[in-house]
């Protein structure tokens, strides 16, 4: 069994991957904690595009930083092609994150987003494929209760 296969998959919406890597709260504690291989990444190409689209334009972040980020991501994290869509979000743009959930055979969603977070009947739906969507913070207690 590969390092990927024995660890828990998570895909992280895009805002706590960019807090994490600028700020020091507890989206960075997320981060962090991926760097020290706790968990795996699961990212498609859409959700790479997004994070790399915000790091270039909105956070003006150089070549040496895109390039340092993409190569964690691409061997740290494993990339996924869903081959299906899920239009079940109020924000269509939200769904490139349940579909790289669904097809990356990841146990949770991570977010800030309430749109994810509060949608009962959307929490309902995703966790049929077995996917819960959650918190920071829920995802940090998961990580707490899985270390030795």
């Amino acid at each position: 069994m590969t390092e990927h296969e024995a660890s828990i998959r998570v895909v992280i919406d895009t805002n706590i991957f960019i807090s994490g890597i600028f700020w020091h709260g507890k989206p960075h504690l997320i981060i962090e904690s991926w760097k020290e291989k706790q968990f795996t990444l699961v990212f498609s190409q859409a959700t790479i595009d997004e994070l790399i689209g915000k790091l270039q334009g909105k956070f003006n972040l150089d070549q040496e930083g895109i390039d340092y980020w993409m190569d964690l991501i691409l061997t740290e994290g494993i990339i996924i092609q869903p081959q299906f869509s899920l239009p079940f979000c109020r924000d269509p743009k939200d769904n490139m994150f349940l579909e790289a959930a669904v097809a990356g055979k990841a146990r949770c969603l991570v977010t800030r987003d309430d749109d994810l977070k509060r949608d009962i009947a959307l929490i309902a739906k995703i966790k049929t494929y077995g996917v819960k969507i959650i918190s920071v913070r829920q995802f940090l207690e998961i990580l707490d209760e899985r270390l030795p």
